[in-house]
């Protein structure tokens, strides 16, 4: 029965060449369509997943009214957000972070690093619970004077030693628009997979 049905199919196929072409192309065509668009659905909704808490961590944005441009949105906000927000909302925030990137230059000896460097509130732990390879990280995030290294980066700078554990106490440099000092390594950390908004080669205290 299935062999006539296929057979009646294949012959309703060549007996209508131009209106099966047709059918045929827009079927591929929505289908193409639908899965691209459901893989780019997929991607765009699966950005900071990995993280413990992902579904409990917000990013605050800034609303601006510019005037003859009208509204714009930036992921970025002034400092005192935060503390006025935890001071107003104390029952609704458990803890909160903030970032600030630097663009800065890495010296190490004679060699020389373009990097950007974020630096982090020591509730940084709490929130992204990132895997510590070696040292302490809330230490790391607590501390004038110490840096985090993410495990590639600890690599490139001092080379892929067997044990990560040995650059726990290297000291290297970090420049930021002219201001200059020195940085102990105090923590290695491995960066989860997936899709993140965070870039973070470098963590060091916001708070010095």
């Amino acid at each position: 029965m299935f062999k006539n049905y296929f057979t009646t199919a294949i012959n309703n196929l060549l007996s209508n060449k131009l209106y099966s072409g047709i059918n045929i192309v827009g079927l591929a065509f929505g289908l193409a369509a639908t899965i691209l668009i459901a893989l780019y659905v997929l991607d765009e909704t699966s950005y900071d997943k990995q993280w413990q808490n992902s579904g409990r961590i917000y990013r605050v944005n800034t609303l601006r009214n510019v005037t003859g441009d009208g509204f714009s949105t930036t992921a970025s906000t002034a400092m005192p957000v935060l503390p006025a927000l935890q001071r107003f909302f104390p029952q609704a925030i458990e803890t909160g972070t903030r970032f600030m990137s630097l663009p800065s230059a890495i010296t190490l000896g004679t060699q020389r690093f373009e990097e950007t460097v974020m630096r982090a509130d020591s509730g940084f732990p709490a929130m992204f619970d990132l895997e510590t390879l070696a040292g302490n990280l809330t230490e790391a995030m607590s501390e004038p004077g110490k840096v985090a290294l993410r495990a590639d980066v600890a690599l490139r700078y001092f080379g892929g030693g067997e044990n990560i554990a040995d650059v726990i106490g290297q000291v290297l440099s970090i420049s930021s628009y002219g201001v200059s000092r020195d940085y102990q390594v105090a923590a290695v950390y491995r960066f989860p997979a997936g899709n993140t908004v965070l870039d973070l080669p470098m963590l060091t205290w916001l708070d010095e």
